[in-house]
């Protein structure tokens, strides 16, 4: 069979995600028979302002913004690309990360207390986890063992509400009005994080000045929400820079980037939460953003939590479709933003940088097949840049490759799309054997022996050292494909149903 687009949907769409397991996909490939127009929506744009929502559980007084961003594969030039003006190519997958923005009234937010202070009765002030209801939004109970651990009994206290949580936690909140007992009120969060990454998470977070700290014990952001705190944080120094008045609200992340078990396939779901996060926020704050302000925001963020990222899966997240892709110099960005702000981030140019759109290739069929193994870039890309050796000759190859790629997938010449796809596993290879990076591992050559059986290219997609790999070949061999889906199937290899997010055209 050969490969379709996904039914096109705007980058960033103001709309829920699709469900996660869906059986419904086609693999990837370069047909867009039977899609409609790009940039036409799943459904109809939201009702409101700038994609805005009414929220009729809470008397319509919540405003809320959705967002999505897609995954990505690596087509080429993965490891060079991690050098500032470098190449690669890559394209977007109906994967996404979901981003939803609520505007936080005090009866409308929830707060579970870490712990109570048994002499006084009341919660201590802190707020680690607070968690917003996705069930019931109108019971209102009463915890005892967090209310009044020392009696065990619930008592009367105006103004706590309690909302249960979709893992069957049970979380409150005071509102402004003091206890009757002790006169004390618990601070509400300016901003709660919700994830569901980790089996469900929260994160509460506050202003001190003119910066969002997270209201942990030690004022440490967990790992988890490493990215989307460092998105919000931006944006609120953007919105501060802009002069636009703080709203409390509540963010909630979601993605359908990992296995059920929780596994990540290596499709780029830091890069997408970090973009639905930073577009979900723009438009909730009104800011008024283009695609490259997007994406700028969004690699400022990146770069705080990884600084050698080379932001190809950020600019896949933003733009969709086939891309050809340079990388700035993120020294140099982060000296910007250290000087002026991120304003004069936004403004300035970024030396190296390069985003062009390429046309899907029509007679193109892309397979990708999941290790099983999630990898880490981060510590692989750190290891190829602490390993000895000259990278130039590397880099001048690889992006050549990329540039012969490029042309071939323009006039959509998909013999010559193979025979580069087989160059730029050849230099993986040689990076991997100079390096000792462990980039192809023992499924990942399976996964390319495979293909090449059948008269296919493959490669790693990414980083390597699990993760998914790629494989290419005419749309038309279909006995081919079969067979790959077969051999794939029994070296442990899990063909993933991924089709094309194309670029939509409201992102030009």
């Amino acid at each position: 069979m050969s490969g379709h687009e996904a039914r096109p949907v705007p980058v960033l769409a103001h709309d829920r995600p699709s469900p996660a397991g869906r059986d419904d996909r086609r693999p990837v490939g370069g047909s867009a028979e039977g899609a409609g127009p790009v940039g036409a929506p799943d459904r109809p744009a939201s009702a409101g302002h700038g994609g805005r929502q009414e929220d009729p559980a809470f008397g319509g007084s919540r405003q809320s913004v959705t967002c999505r961003a897609p995954g990505k594969l690596f087509i080429a030039g993965e490891y060079a690309v991690v050098e500032p003006g470098n190449l690669a190519v890559l394209t977007a997958v109906d994967r996404y990360a979901t981003a939803t923005v609520t505007a936080a009234d005090i009866d409308a937010t929830s707060h579970r207390a870490e712990e109570a202070a048994p002499a006084t009765g009341r919660v201590a002030r802190t707020p680690g986890i607070i968690q917003r209801s996705d069930i019931d939004s109108t019971a209102s109970r009463h915890r005892a063992e967090e209310l009044a651990p020392a009696t065990g009994r619930v008592t009367s206290t105006p103004g706590t509400t309690l909302r249960s949580d979709i893992d069957g936690t049970v979380s409150w909140h005071r509102t402004d009005e003091p206890a009757p007992t002790t006169g004390h009120v618990i601070p509400l969060p300016e901003i709660t994080l919700r994830s569901d990454l980790d089996g469900g998470v929260s994160l509460a977070c506050r202003r001190e000045g003119d910066r969002l700290v997270p209201a942990t014990p030690d004022g440490a952001v967990p790992a988890a929400f490493a990215y989307v705190f460092a998105a919000v944080s931006i944006l609120d120094r953007l919105r501060t820079e802009r002069g636009i008045t703080a709203r409390r609200y509540v963010l909630a992340v979601s993605t359908d980037l990992s296995d059920v078990d929780g596994r990540k396939y290596g499709l780029g779901s830091s890069a997408a939460v970090t973009v639905a996060t930073v577009a979900a926020l723009a438009r909730f704050h009104e800011l008024e953003l283009s695609a490259m302000d997007r994406y700028r925001l969004a690699m400022l963020a990146t770069i705080t939590v990884a600084p050698r990222a080379s932001g190809g899966d950020v600019a896949a997240a933003t733009w969709g479709g086939w891309l050809a892709y340079g990388s700035p110099d993120r020294g140099l960005v982060a000296e910007t933003v250290a000087r002026g702000g991120v304003g004069a981030a936004l403004r300035a140019p970024w030396p190296g940088l390069s985003v062009r759109p390429l046309p899907t290739p029509p007679g193109l069929a892309l397979r990708v097949g999941w290790t099983g193994s999630p990898a880490s870039t981060p510590a692989l890309v750190g290891a190829a840049t602490r390993a000895r050796g000259d990278r130039t000759v590397f880099n001048a190859r690889s992006n050549d490759c990329v540039q012969r790629l490029t042309t071939a997938v323009d006039a959509g010449d998909v013999p010559a799309i193979r025979a580069e796809i087989d160059c730029a596993r050849e230099l993986l290879l040689g990076l991997d054997e100079t390096a000792q990076l462990g980039i192809m591992t023992p499924r990942l050559h399976a996964l390319c022996a495979a293909a090449a059986a059948v008269g296919a290219a493959a490669k790693p997609s990414g980083a390597g050292g699990g993760d998914c790999g790629i494989a290419v070949i005419e749309n038309t061999s279909t006995a081919a494909l079969a067979e790959l889906t077969d051999r794939w199937v029994a070296a442990g290899i899990r063909p993933l149903p991924l089709r094309i997010h194309p670029r939509a055209e409201e992102d030009s």
